[in-house]
C-alpha cells in the first residue's frame, strides 16, 4: 500500500514540475544562427601598462575648517578594458608616521575616482607637510606608482569644533540616552571657558525630550580634545536634527567670547509599531495581479505614516512606491495588500522595504528605514501559451518520468528509505526556538564569512537568507551591522551597495570596531545578537552576552537558528563608559 501510494504522489509531483516547466519561458532548446557564446572576462597575455596619475584640491589644508580631496586618473595606454581586479592603493603619512594606512579602492567601468579625506581625521595632527603614496595593481597591470604633497596649516588663533561619535543616534523609550561629543581645538592658540551653552536648532518633528547638557568650563591648548556625553530622555516617538551653541575666549583677546555651532546631531526614537505575516507569491501571471501582503500592528495613539519601496523588474508597482500611507492606532493590527500587473514574463526577484514616513510639516517627511523583506525570487508566466502534446519537451519529461518511476519501483531499497524518510518527518516535530527579546542585531560580517564561495569569498547569500530567517521568525526590528571591510571581501559588492543604499544593512566607517558597536546597540535596543562570534575580549563587561547570542549554522544556503546558552543572565551593567572610547 505505501508503495503504491508513494508512485502515485511521485507521478502526481513530476507531471506538476513538467506543467510548469513546459509553460515557462526559460526552457528554450532552440539555439539560432545569431546566437553566439558571451564571455564577460576579458584576458591579457602579458600585463598591460596604466596612465595613473594623482592629484590634490589643494596644496594647502586648514586644520579643522577643510577637507581633503584625492583625484585618482586610471586609463589603459593600449585602450583595454579597465580590469576586474585592479587595484588602488593609498596612505596618507607625515614624516614617519602613517596617518591613513592600508585603503584601496577596488576599481570598476570608470577612469576616475574621488577620495574624500574628513577634515575630522586631521583635528589633533601636528602642522608640517604631509605625503600622500599610492600604487596601482593587478593580475594584468604593471604597477605604477605616484606621490603628492601638501601642508597642513593651523588658523591663527583658537577654533573649537564639536563633534558626535555616531552623529545618528537611536534614543531607549522611557530611559537615559547618552551620546558621547568630543570638543577639540583645531586652531593655533589656547582657548578658554569653553561652554556648551544651548541647543539652538532643533528640526523635526514636534516631540520634546529632555536633553541633559553638561557643565563645563574648559581651557583647550592647540590640538587638544575633550570628550564628554549629553543626555536624552524620551517618552515619545521622535525624529530630530539638533545643533548646539559652543562657546569660548581666545587667551589673546579675552573681552570677545567667539561662538560656533557644533555639527548636526540626528536622534530617532521609533514608534511601537510591528510587521507580521509577510507573503510574497512564488508564482505571478500576466494579465492577472501579483499580491505582497503583510499585517502591521500600531500600538501608539497617534497615526504613524509609512512609505514601502517594493523593487522589482518585472513589476513596477508604480502607484505604491512614494506613497504615504496612514497607519491608525490598531492593537489588533492591520492587513495590508500591495498589488499590480506585471509587465512582461519570466524570471526575476522582489523585495520590499517600509520606512518610517515622519511628517514634520504638510507636505513635508523625513524617512528612516523599519523593514526589509530581503530578496526572494518569482516567476511569472505567460496565460496565453498553447499546451503542445507533441511538443519534442514535453516526450523528453515523459521519457524522464518513466525512467525515474522505474527506479524507484524497482528499488526496494529506495522506497523503504523514502517510508522511513516519510515517517521520520512526521515524527520529527520539535517547536520552534524562541527568545526573550524581539528586537535582533545580525553580525552581518560573521554571517557572510560563515559558508564562502568556490573562491573563498564571503557571500552576501548568507546575509539575505538570514534575513529571511529572522523575518519570519517574529522579530519586530532586525538591524543588520557589517565591518567596511566586508565591501572589498563579499562576492557580489554591486548588490551589497544596493542593500546598504536600501537600508536593509548598515555598513560602519572603516576602523570603527564592528564587535564593540554591536554588543553597544544589542545593550541599548535589548536586542538578540546574531553571531558565531563568542566575544570572549567583552564577557566581563557583557556577562549577558550567552544569553542573547543566538548561534547558527548555514547549511546549502538554509539558516538554521540555535537557543542560546542558558547561562543565567546577570543584572545588565552600563556599559556606556566602556564603549566611549
Amino acid at each position: 500500500m505505501k508503495k503504491k501510494l508513494l508512485i502515485m504522489l511521485s507521478i502526481l509531483t513530476f507531471l506538476t514540475i513538467s506543467c510548469f516547466i513546459i509553460r515557462s519561458p526559460m526552457l528554450n532548446t532552440e539555439v539560432t544562427e545569431s546566437q553566439e557564446p558571451i564571455s564577460r572576462y576579458y584576458y591579457h597575455s602579458e600585463k598591460s601598462e596604466v596612465n595613473f596619475t594623482l592629484s590634490l584640491n589643494s596644496s594647502v589644508i586648514k586644520r579643522g575648517i577643510d577637507d581633503l580631496v584625492i583625484l585618482f586618473h586610471l586609463s589603459w595606454l593600449n585602450g583595454s578594458p579597465v580590469d576586474d581586479d585592479a587595484t588602488i592603493f593609498y596612505n596618507i603619512s607625515y614624516e614617519t608616521t602613517k596617518i591613513i594606512e592600508n585603503n584601496y579602492i577596488i576599481t570598476n567601468s570608470s577612469l576616475d575616482y574621488v577620495v574624500q579625506i574628513n577634515k575630522k581625521d586631521f583635528y589633533s595632527q601636528p602642522t608640517g607637510n604631509y605625503s600622500v603614496e599610492s600604487f596601482v595593481n593587478g593580475t594584468n597591470v604593471i604597477t605604477t606608482y605616484q606621490t603628492a604633497t601638501f601642508t597642513l596649516e593651523v588658523l591663527p588663533s583658537g577654533q573649537i569644533e564639536m563633534t558626535f561619535v555616531n552623529n545618528k543616534i537611536i534614543l531607549k523609550r522611557n530611559s537615559t540616552t547618552e551620546v558621547d561629543f568630543q570638543l577639540v581645538n583645531v586652531g593655533g592658540t589656547a582657548v578658554t571657558n569653553v561652554t556648551i551653552s544651548a541647543l539652538v536648532d532643533r528640526q523635526g518633528t514636534e516631540a520634546s525630550p529632555i536633553i541633559y547638557l553638561p557643565y563645563l568650563n574648559l581651557m583647550l591648548n592647540s590640538g587638544e580634545s575633550y570628550k564628554g556625553t549629553i543626555r536624552f530622555f524620551t517618552n515619545e516617538p521622535l525624529y530630530q536634527k539638533h545643533s548646539y551653541q559652543v562657546s569660548f575666549t581666545n587667551l589673546d583677546d579675552p573681552d570677545n567670547p567667539v561662538i560656533v555651532l557644533s555639527e548636526p546631531l540626528y536622534i530617532i526614537c521609533y514608534p511601537n509599531i510591528s510587521v507580521s505575516n509577510v507573503h510574497f507569491s512564488v508564482n505571478a501571471s500576466l494579465n492577472k495581479e501579483y499580491l505582497i501582503t503583510y499585517d502591521i500592528a500600531n500600538y501608539e495613539t497617534d497615526v504613524v505614516y509609512i512609505e514601502h519601496e517594493i523593487t522589482c523588474s518585472l513589476i513596477s508597482f508604480s502607484e505604491i512606491n512614494g506613497k504615504i500611507f496612514a497607519i491608525s492606532p490598531s492593537f489588533s493590527g492591520h492587513h495590508i495588500i500591495l498589488k499590480d500587473e506585471p509587465i512582461e514574463a519570466g524570471n526575476t526577484s522582489i523585495t520590499l522595504s517600509i520606512q518610517i514616513a515622519w511628517k514634520i510639516q504638510p507636505e513635508i517627511y523625513w524617512f528612516t528605514s523599519f523593514y526589509f523583506s530581503g530578496e526572494f525570487y518569482i516567476q511569472i508566466i505567460s496565460n496565453d501559451e498553447p499546451l503542445n502534446p507533441f511538443d519534442k519537451n514535453i516526450t523528453i519529461i515523459i521519457l524522464l518520468i518513466t525512467i525515474l518511476l522505474g527506479i524507484g519501483y524497482f528499488s526496494r531499497d529506495i522506497i523503504k528509505g523514502l517510508v522511513k524518510m516519510t515517517r521520520g518527518e512526521q515524527e520529527r516535530i520539535f517547536p520552534e526556538t524562541t527568545y526573550p527579546y524581539d528586537i535582533v542585531i545580525v553580525d552581518g560580517s560573521n554571517v557572510a564569512w560563515e559558508e564562502k564561495d568556490s573562491a573563498g569569498h564571503p557571500k552576501l547569500a548568507n546575509i539575505e537568507a538570514m534575513i529571511n530567517k529572522l523575518s519570519r521568525s517574529n522579530f519586530k526590528k532586525i538591524i543588520t551591522v557589517a565591518d567596511a571591510a566586508l565591501r572589498y571581501q563579499i562576492d557580489n559588492q554591486k548588490r551589497l551597495d544596493q542593500l546598504v543604499k536600501e537600508g536593509a544593512i548598515k555598513m560602519l566607517p572603516a576602523r570603527v570596531d564592528g564587535d564593540k558597536f554591536i554588543l553597544r546597540i544589542a545593550e541599548e535596543e535589548t536586542a538578540m545578537i546574531v553571531s558565531n562570534d563568542l566575544f570572549k575580549e567583552f564577557r566581563e563587561i557583557a556577562p549577558w552576552i550567552d544569553k542573547r547570542r543566538i548561534p547558527f549554522t548555514i547549511l546549502d544556503g538554509e539558516v538554521f537558528l540555535h537557543p542560546t546558552a542558558e547561562a543565567p543572565e546577570d543584572h545588565l551593567s552600563d556599559m556606556h563608559s566602556v564603549f566611549e572610547n
